[in-house]
């Protein structure tokens, strides 16, 4: 069964609730401000003229990633669908930090994710 369902508005509300909350926390060292859920919703009121989320959400991706083919990258597609995304954020954490400090930013994600999981979890409850 496939539990990812992005046509739901309320995925979609998640996956851009996730990308600003991980963008606000300075914990999290994102270098990059940038997500596709970001720039989706942006690109549906100036292109579509539509509000997020959509309920087109499969028509509107294929468009989306059709305006700059680096975007596919993001998707996994299976018959015309989003059959998964990922999320992927550049952090300020120098590649040759002490161990310690990469350890301690890999303990703010770890905490961060259970909190998203946490809360989605009971939100299908």
């Amino acid at each position: 069964s496939n539990d990812f369902q992005p046509e739901d508005p309320w995925v979609q509300r998640k996956m851009l609730k996730l990308c600003e909350d991980a963008i606000a926390r300075e914990d999290l060292k994102v270098m990059t401000p940038s997500c596709w859920v970001m720039d989706f919703r942006d690109w549906l009121l100036a292109v579509k003229n539509e509000v997020f989320p959509t309920r087109h959400f499969h028509q509107r991706i294929c468009e989306f990633t059709q305006s700059d083919i680096s975007l596919t990258r993001n998707f996994w597609m299976k018959d015309g669908r989003v059959a998964a995304a990922k999320i992927e954020f550049t952090l300020r954490v120098s590649r040759d930090a002490a161990a310690a400090d990469g350890m301690e930013v890999q303990s703010a994600w770890d905490d961060f994710m259970a909190e998203v999981n946490s809360g989605v979890e009971n939100e299908k409850r």
